[in-house]
């Protein structure tokens, strides 16, 4: 999974200059020996860094800061645009009954919060209905292209989004929703306009320092894939 992830550290932003810098270096024909660890830097088209960590409207105040949508946060799954692959991510799997009405979510055990809670199928189901509540987060048209609803289902770790209609919403529109927690979100006043500036996700990193030239993540060392991520920066 780790070429998919790094591409989509990659590509969160416009890139004009890319530098790569991982240490300890190993030579190229000693592949088996390469270790973890090194630092990615990316240079971004931009005079300064928005300090906005909002997953849910990254057009808020005109941006997010790069890495807010692949770095801290997840969504049920990953979908590669150029291989057509779809990765599992806070999702297992997912199946189509009634008639393609009905869509159930299974969501992956034995996932933390970075600020040490449990991920559950409440977060996805309570994400879904968010966005219903606050349209402009519903940035993917999820709600108004027909979901009618979406409830923690009656088999453990399971999500049920149901339809009106058969569902013309294609599965990769759907899984890649980025999912918040509960626990903090339920207390957020006005999430449209809210900064995030204290991040809590499932990603791989962690948000270590912001300054309007530079935003600085380390590795989250509780992040739920066993040896990932690669890179300690």
């Amino acid at each position: 999974m780790r070429k998919p992830r790094l591409f989509a550290v990659l590509t969160s932003g416009a890139c004009l200059t890319m530098m790569l810098s991982l240490a300890p270096t190993a030579p190229a024909n000693a592949s088996a020996n390469i270790r973890d660890g090194g630092v990615l830097h990316v240079v971004m088209p931009w005079v300064t860094i928005p300090d906005n960590f909002n997953p849910l409207n990254p057009g808020q105040s005109g941006s997010t800061a790069g890495g807010t949508l692949s770095l801290l946060y997840e969504g049920l799954a990953y979908d590669n645009p150029y291989t057509g692959v779809i990765t599992a991510l806070l999702a297992t799997g997912w199946t189509w009954s009634n008639g393609g009405k009905t869509l159930t979510l299974d969501t992956r055990t034995g996932v933390d919060w970075s600020d040490g809670k449990p991920f559950s199928a409440a977060d996805v189901a309570f994400t879904f209905n968010y966005i219903h509540k606050y349209p402009a987060l519903d940035i993917n048209g999820l709600w108004a292209a027909g979901l009618e609803s979406a409830t923690v289902g009656k088999a453990p770790n399971t999500v049920v989004l149901t339809f009106k209609t058969p569902s013309r919403v294609q599965v990769p529109e759907i899984v890649k929703q980025l999912i918040i927690p509960k626990h903090i979100w339920s207390k957020v006043a006005n999430p449209v306009t809210y900064p995030n500036l204290h991040p809590v996700g499932t990603g791989p990193f962690l948000l270590k320092s912001f300054s309007p030239t530079l935003v600085s993540y380390v590795k989250n060392t509780n992040y739920w894939q066993s040896g990932e991520p690669y890179v300690s920066g």
